[in-house]
């Protein structure tokens, strides 16, 4: 039962990394309608949509390969692989989340669920989730979903940095681009924080859902 979880887990870290990287060549290439990330070239990393999808497809591939090796090797794929891919699990999941209950609902933003951001926003963070859980060689502790939030405080500590150091600007040239600090500085580090702690949240349910698989 373990070895066809994990067997499944490595066909979906495949289609994950096909798809993270179809949809970001679709935005540097502006293929179609792109939606809200319109932006060409590689301006696009500036999102976390695209930041936290391609964390996602990295963990994902180093999954592969090191699963690889640890079967020829006859051994165990390091921790830190399973603990990279938790991370990029987490991240997607507060992609999709920051989609689905603020962006649509306040900004009813046209496009989040079409072309690219079909696959960013949704389906690579639902596969990616059940790729997580299903997944991996090792329980998941409760002080390794900490590091669930490390890439969303990294980016919000970017976020606000160039928002006080370069100004905020009006759109469509505005270092505000996700609208976080349209009500104010003390409104936007709020939200930031509300983003750290839903990271936090969906980490916590993912680490007990792998850790029961895991226990099966």
């Amino acid at each position: 039962m373990k070895t066809s979880r994990q067997k499944a887990s490595l066909v979906l870290d495949i289609i994950i990394a096909v798809m993270v990287f179809y949809a970001w060549a679709r935005m540097i290439f502006q293929w179609g309608d792109n939606g809200t990330i319109s932006a060409g070239g590689f301006r696009n990393l500036r999102y976390f949509t695209v930041l936290s999808n391609l964390l996602m497809a990295a963990a994902s591939i180093l999954n592969i390969v090191y699963t690889i090796i640890a079967r020829k090797l006859n051994k165990e794929v390091p921790s830190w692989v399973s603990k990279l891919k938790y991370a990029g699990a987490s991240a997607v999941a507060l992609t999709l989340l920051v989609v689905l209950l603020f962006l649509w609902p306040v900004f009813h933003v046209p496009g989040l669920y079409s072309g690219a951001n079909l696959f960013m926003h949704l389906i690579v963070p639902l596969i990616g989730g059940l790729s997580f859980v299903l997944g991996g060689n090792g329980k998941i502790g409760f002080r390794d979903s900490f590091i669930s939030v490390v890439p969303m405080l990294i980016y919000g500590i970017w976020y606000i940095g160039n928002n006080l150091i370069n100004g905020i600007g009006e759109w469509p040239d505005t270092n505000d681009w996700y609208g976080f600090l349209s009500w104010g500085w003390g409104p936007g580090l709020a939200i930031f924080a509300i983003l750290i702690l839903m990271t936090w949240g969906v980490a916590l349910i993912m680490r007990y859902i792998h850790n029961r698989f895991l226990r099966e």
